[in-house]
């Protein structure tokens, strides 16, 4: 039944699996009824079948682990409603940050690449940064693991004692 008292038929019921990135949800007891237009979850069964928690805020929603509190997904509101637009099939989900990051960060956190594939994969990504991408930026463990020896400084000690090499007969 809707709000205005009108009854609609199920018509079957079974489960759905929505699909993320970072994995899978589940939603049992699913009621099919051919006369909606829209999906509808209830959060509260969502959340208990999948250990899961939904923050929403006025632009989008988080869906977490309700032990790690990771985020699993992360989508906004459309028209204000809270749509789960990128489960839909057929598109992408990608993993968003609201802050901005460093161009250094992205660099740590994708492995530590050159810095043409770190210019690739956050121009194909569309990666938000909030310093601008330079080509001359340093890594300190990049530049580490890329020395082969390490140069040892000029010693000032000094030996007034003369050098003495003592042969023994074993």
């Amino acid at each position: 039944m809707i709000d205005n008292g009108t009854s609609l038929s199920i018509y079957h019921t079974g489960f759905v699996s929505l699909p993320t990135i970072t994995t899978t949800f589940t939603l049992d007891n699913v009621l099919y009824v051919s006369t909606m237009k829209k999906n509808l979850i209830s959060i509260s069964q969502f959340c208990a079948t999948n250990d899961a928690s939904v923050e929403l805020f006025s632009s989008f929603f988080h869906v977490k682990d309700l032990r790690t509190r990771a985020i699993f997904l992360k989508d906004i509101t459309k028209d204000g409603v809270y749509g789960w637009l990128a489960a839909r099939p057929g598109s992408s989900i990608l993993a968003f940050s609201p802050v901005k990051t460093t161009s250094s960060n992205w660099h740590h956190r994708l492995g530590h690449p050159t810095f043409p594939i770190l210019k690739h994969v956050i121009s194909n990504n569309q990666l938000a940064f909030s310093s601008p991408l330079t080509k001359d930026f340093s890594c300190n463990a990049c530049l580490s693991n890329k020395s082969h020896t390490l140069s040892f400084s000029i010693s000032s000690l000094n030996s007034t004692q003369p050098f003495q090499i003592i042969f023994s007969d074993v």
